[in-house]
């Protein structure tokens, strides 16, 4: 039989009847009655690969030796085993080292086809491979001591986030005033002629009009 196509895929059902009845006549095969059609059974069908040479592979797959193999997880393109070149999604990163592609923002989905971001509060653990909690009143952060934005009504200090007041039943905080700042449990006042000042001690960070920030106090401006 002259074949029209160099791909098995390609062939006219003709074609490979043809080819697999040829096969099946030369195979030395045990057993007869197990062979049901050439889409089922593996003997046939490695008989009729292991005829056929490959010359290109579809994404996910690099040529080696005449076959098609199968890139590493998350590579698109790939020139073997340990070197992609490309990554299935703009959610993988290929790392320039490793030559891999990554999962940088949150653990990789069931499928192994893309990569799914923690939510807010919470940071990709490139060791465990799991989204793990922020710290406090932290929506980003990139571990578990320090953070990059806090969640509304609380303020940013020394890489924390700190609750310029008391948390209600749902863990959610509750700002004291804006001339108040939070100490011991309870809102207190800021001192005298500061419109607003820091939770940790009380320091002044804004002054009434008339009056000028000097080393965290309100004094009365000159004239």
């Amino acid at each position: 039989m002259v074949l029209q196509h160099n791909k098995f895929s390609d062939w006219s059902d003709e074609e490979r009847s043809g080819i697999l009845n040829s096969k099946l006549a030369s195979a030395d095969l045990t057993d007869q009655s197990t062979l049901t059609s050439s889409h089922d059974n593996p003997t046939i069908l490695g008989a009729v690969s292991g005829a056929l040479t490959a010359t290109t592979c579809g994404d996910g797959f690099f040529l080696s030796g005449g076959s098609c193999k199968a890139c590493p997880t998350g590579c698109k393109t790939c020139v073997s085993t340990t070197y992609c070149t490309s990554c299935l999604t703009a959610n993988f990163v290929l790392d320039s080292t490793t030559k891999l592609c990554t999962c940088t923002k949150g653990p990789i989905n069931t499928a192994k086809t893309d990569c799914i971001a923690c939510a807010n509060g919470t940071f990709f653990n490139t060791t465990s491979k799991v989204c793990v909690n922020c710290v406090a009143g932290c929506t980003t952060c990139s571990n578990t001591t320090s953070c990059s934005l806090c969640a509304n009504n609380y303020q940013f200090i020394g890489g924390k986030c700190i609750c310029n007041g008391p948390l209600d039943s749902k863990g959610w905080c509750t700002p004291c005033a804006s001339n108040e700042f939070y100490s011991s449990g309870v809102c207190k006042p800021c001192a005298g002629n500061c419109t607003t000042c820091t939770t940790v001690s009380g320091s002044c960070t804004a002054c009434s009009p008339s009056f000028t920030l000097s080393a965290g106090r309100c004094a009365c401006a000159a004239g």
